[in-house]
């Protein structure tokens, strides 16, 4: 059957027919629609208030029999199945057009974009008259179809076809004219397709459109396209924005030919890979394309550390510095889609995204390389790698060793090397020459020869050069090149070391982020590692590089070194007492930081943690896939614990199954209790939130080795507790309020946190106050920096939400003092858009002012999704409204609003605070009522849908805060001032948050006490005031899911 178009469903010949009349249409309209899946069953009240909205028959439940039965009558037997309490459709997904175009927008499938659009014969829900079903469809088959064609748009534009791109864009643009991401694109694809007039003329007329309909001008990133587009032969300005990209240390030696050739290669091809074998320099030639590009944002992710394909996501969230949630939030809030977290943070300007050393994770690169380049069309590629990523969009830049004459870059190299390790050497200029064409050219191997002038003349170094070469000649010739020579070189310097130093260099080789002095001494055995470590360094082996955050130095081996040491570990008979080394050292390291990681040592614990956690994850990768349940608990549960504190969550959860594969059958003794049970309650609670059957396998693990009574920290004992409790919300409480008010500063601290999260969810602000203040001092008196500051960010939360703004800046500038120590970056923009809200808020609008010009022009994302830019837009809105400028308050609104065109971010909580304080503020403001009706409607709908989609969960002051928003619109509308009174009385009650403009509850209240007079908002808040918080949502919801009549209904 079919909606997308006429409604059709298959009649009694099996032809496709229209059933009889528009009331018979949206009957199937509605059982096709709104079930979750396809083929499911609508209640019968559903059912009714989606054909008759408020003139629903006196006996809704005969005249749907009778109407059931009409349509039955003409169609194939038994297309509708009668259930207990309603009606269902037997059909598939695939035999319902809506349902296989959803399927096309999705991955996996079998049908084509193209092939999806064609299913749509005309506009949907033009036959089905009134019905407020009709709506619903139209919403849910235009977001569709807008889905689709920003899919095609993208892949076409990755294809080269441009001149379709512009055409799918030009329809997208109709559906939101203001999006000046659409238009950007759109731009783009026009020049790209050679059609630069035609876009700066649209550039034009979008120009005059903004500055005739809102009295605004373009952004400043579309003004810049436009100057790049008539300035088409000028030199782009530099980039603003660069990431991984590392200074020089010395100059870059014969590569100048290379590097112009790789720029003219991108400036013609989006993705380009530097091709050789190890040794030749690519990456540094990766680094000095990256320093040179004039790009906005150019981004430098090194995959040399990391081990499997599974990990390239890892390594580009991390360089980019992506967070799936704030600290701040519950669990139930976290938003892990990191891929879209990727796409957002590189497609805000145009970007040059340099992927270095592919080899050994090539299909994951491949993988990444292709999404992003389809999905991103302003991004460019350049990728390091021995082999080629086979992509369609490929060009392939062959890597060759440097000349080895007397006056070429090969020579020159050695020379400068060569003199600053010994600047009185006497270097031969023919030897010279000899010994590079010797080395192949290689600069790695040029590199390693130059530092033995520190101890050796030139000659000495080609004659020991020689029989090294003779020495491995016999070598498999089927090896690669790379192997028979790169690694002749390495194994020279390796003869030139002590035993000691070659066993030092082997067992440090499996570090694959480097290491510290303290890790050296533990991995080799040695009472003081400095003296092998400064062996190593004298032979180039080694290099030291300033540690992040700390004195101590640190030390790294080049990547071909390290397969090297782990080479000659193998052969040596000593891998397993390495790696056991190693694992011990990983145990010691991550018992100590769990011991500490809750008191004033929490600071350099986490420092110490994120800057061995490569390394960490590497031991725990071999731990889970040997078994080793002595390791993969303690490695886990430290790492798990602050992967939580920095809401990284995605780790846990990428992470959970293998760790309780890798620990099946373990049963942990009383030395491992407390690290299994704290490992086993993060993977539970992570996956729990995330609604993966995960949780129901760590659940039960956990609940089996509680029984087993081992004693632990009473903190990890309690959480566990806790969370063995669900679903029994009850019991759950009364352990969580045990915990709060324990003797054991641990246990109450965590427990009080817990609590004011819940009372807060739950729309008691008050007691959520008072257990943030109890979780604030005891984390003063314990010096967890990190639950003082999320504390701080309650508090200030709390006082945000109910309009009280120098309290707000209080906690929250208290907030930031931790969230800086702890280097959360993205808590830290939660925190100053809570700060200039309360600037706002507080009259102190030049302060605001200054902070929220500067979030404006920021590109980056805040935990919960919302750009910080967006978010600028709220506050920005406020200003303009406070200083009578009503046409630039308006636009804000409008360009906050446009910010959620993507579909699968309309049920997010953030666009129904945003829909619910532009509404209020639409109506006391006289904006156009249509646009401002229309913000309502789509929020009543939203709430509603989401409501269906996610039964018994309902954060209370997300819904206080439509109901206030709603209910201030619904009190301006002709018959629906009762309803807006009841639901604006309903919001106070659930403590609606008041933090975004147009929310100030007593302005509100008091345009409601002018419009019906103060008794009547007295009465309405007495009502509400008598019921529970559930009581009031259950009746919010039900007045939202009652439809509206037009606005020109009788």
């Amino acid at each position: 059957m079919g909606v997308l178009g006429p409604v059709l469903l298959e009649g009694r010949s099996g032809a496709l027919i229209e059933p009889p009349g528009a009331l018979a249409k949206a009957l199937v309209a509605a059982l096709a629609v709104l079930p979750r899946t396809v083929g499911g069953t609508v209640g019968i009240d559903v059912i009714a208030d989606e054909l008759w909205g408020d003139a629903t028959p006196r006996n809704a439940r005969a005249a749907l029999q009778t109407l059931v039965s009409r349509v039955r009558a003409v169609t194939a037997d038994d297309l509708i199945a009668s259930h207990p309490g309603g009606y269902a459709l037997a059909i598939s997904s695939s035999e319902l057009d809506l349902g296989v175009a959803g399927a096309a927008d999705g991955e996996g499938s079998a049908v084509g974009v193209d092939e999806a659009l064609a299913l749509w014969r005309g506009e949907p829900a033009l036959d089905l008259g009134d019905a407020p079903i009709a709506q619903t469809l139209a919403e849910r088959a235009g977001a569709l179809r807008l889905q689709l064609l920003a899919r095609r748009a993208a892949a076409r534009d990755a294809a080269g076809d441009h001149t379709g791109a512009a055409d799918d864009l030009a329809v997208l643009m109709a559906a939101s004219p203001a999006n000046e991401d659409l238009v950007a694109r759109r731009l783009r694809a026009l020049a790209a397709s050679g059609r630069r007039v035609e876009a700066i003329a649209e550039f034009g007329a979008f120009r005059e459109r903004l500055g005739e309909e809102l009295g605004v001008s373009p952004a400043s990133e579309l003004v810049e396209l436009n100057a790049e587009l008539l300035r088409a032969d000028e030199q782009p300005r530099r980039g603003s924005v660069r990431i991984g990209v590392r200074a020089a240390a010395n100059a870059l030696i014969g590569r100048d030919e290379d590097i112009v050739a790789i720029e003219r290669l991108l400036r013609r091809r989006r993705l380009v890979t530097v091709l050789g074998g190890g040794g030749l320099g690519k990456t540094r030639i990766a680094q000095e394309v990256a320093a040179r590009a004039d790009d906005p944002l150019v981004v430098v992710v090194e995959l040399a550390s990391i081990r499997t394909d599974d990990d390239v996501v890892l390594a580009l969230a991390s360089t980019l510095g992506v967070r799936e949630a704030s600290t701040s939030q519950r669990l139930g809030e976290a938003r892990l889609d990191v891929r879209g977290r990727i796409i957002a943070r590189l497609e805000e300007w145009p970007a040059l995204l340099v992927l270095d050393n592919c080899e050994h994770v090539i299909e994951g690169a491949a993988r990444w390389a292709a999404d992003l380049l389809g999905s991103i069309a302003s991004l460019r590629v350049l990728a390091t790698s021995r082999s080629p990523l086979m992509i369609g969009a490929e060009q392939a830049y062959p890597l060759e060793a440097l000349a080895a004459d007397v006056a070429g870059p090969a020579v020159e190299l050695f020379l400068e090397r060569a003199v600053a390790a010994r600047p009185a050497a006497d270097l031969p200029l023919e030897a010279v020459a000899r010994l590079c064409t010797r080395l192949d050219g290689l600069p790695l191997a040029i590199e390693l020869a130059a530092a033995r002038v520190r101890s050796m003349t030139v000659e000495q170094i080609e004659a020991r050069l020689a029989n090294r070469f003779a020495l491995l000649a016999g070598g498999d010739r089927s090896s690669p090149a790379r192997q028979r020579t790169l690694h002749a070189v390495i194994d020279w310097s390796w003869a030139l070391l002590t035993p000691d130093e070659r066993l030092a260099m082997a067992r440090l080789s499996w570090f694959p982020d480097g290491f510290g002095l303290d890790a050296a001494d533990a991995v080799t055995g040695s009472g003081d590692a400095l003296w092998l470590l400064d062996g190593l360094i004298a032979q180039s082996l080694l290099s030291v590089a300033a540690s992040m955050g700390s004195p101590a130095p640190r030390y790294r081996m080049l990547e071909t070194v390290r397969e090297f040491g782990q080479l000659r570990l193998t052969e040596s008979g000593d891998e397993a007492g390495a790696l056991a080394a190693m694992d011990a050292w990983a145990v010691a390291l991550s018992t100590h930081a769990l011991a500490v990681v809750r008191g004033p040592g929490q600071i350099e614990a986490f420092r110490t943690l994120d800057l061995e956690e490569d390394n960490l994850v590497a031991i725990l990768r071999r731990a889970i896939a040997d078994g080793r349940a002595e390791t993969v608990y303690p490695v886990f549960a430290t790492l798990a614990y602050r992967w939580t504190a920095r809401s990284a969550h995605s780790e846990i959860l990428a992470f959970g199954d293998a760790v309780l594969d890798g620990t099946r059958g373990s049963r942990p003794g009383p030395e491992l209790a407390a690290p299994a049970t704290l490992a086993l309650t993060l993977v539970s609670a992570t996956h729990l939130a995330a609604g993966t059957t995960t949780a129901t396998r760590g659940l039960a693990r956990l609940r089996l080795l509680a029984r087993s009574g081992h004693p632990m920290p009473p903190w990890i004992a309690a959480t566990s507790g806790f969370l063995l409790a669900l679903p029994d919300v009850g019991e759950s409480l009364s352990r969580l309020r045990a915990m709060s008010e324990s003797d054991d500063p641990d246990t109450a601290v965590v427990g009080s946190i817990m609590m004011s999260q819940f009372a807060e969810n739950e729309g008691d602000p008050a007691t959520a106050r008072e257990y943030a203040l109890r979780a604030h001092e005891l984390a003063q008196r314990l010096g967890d920096v990190l639950v003082e500051a999320v504390s701080s960010m309650m508090l200030a939360q709390l006082a945000s939400q109910s309009g009280r703004p120098l309290e707000t800046l209080r906690h929250a500038r208290q907030a930031r003092i931790g969230l800086e120590r702890l280097d959360a970056e993205q808590d830290l923009l939660h925190v100053d858009w809570m700060i200039a809200g309360a600037l706002v808020a507080a009259d102190r609008l030049d302060e605001a002012r200054v902070m929220l010009d500067a979030m404006a022009e920021d590109d980056r994302t805040l935990p919960d999704g919302m750009t910080v830019a967006t978010i600028a837009d709220l506050g920005l809105a406020e200003i303009a409204h406070v200083e009578g400028r009503r046409a630039e308050s308006l636009a804000h609104a409008r360009h906050a609003i446009a910010a959620f065109h993507d579909g699968r971010r309309r049920g997010d909580p953030w666009f129904l605070i945003v829909l619910a304080g532009f509404a209020a503020r639409g109506a006391l403001e006289g904006w156009p009522p249509d646009e401002v009706r229309g913000w309502a409607e789509r929020l009543r709908h939203r709430v509603t849908a989401t409501a269906r989609a996610r039964p018994g969960f309902t954060d209370k002051p997300v819904l206080g805060t439509v109901a206030i928003g709603w209910g201030s619109w619904a009190m301006h509308q002709p018959g629906l001032e009762e309803r807006g009174l009841e639901m604006l009385a309903l919001g106070e009650r659930m403590s609606g948050r008041q933090d975004t403009p147009g929310l100030n509850l007593a302005r509100l209240l008091a345009a409601a006490e002018a419009r019906v007079g103060a008794e009547r908002v007295a009465a309405a808040r007495d009502a509400a005031a008598a019921l529970t918080t559930d009581e009031c949502a259950e009746r919010a919801h039900e007045l939202l899911a009652t439809p509206v009549p037009p606005a020109d209904a009788p």
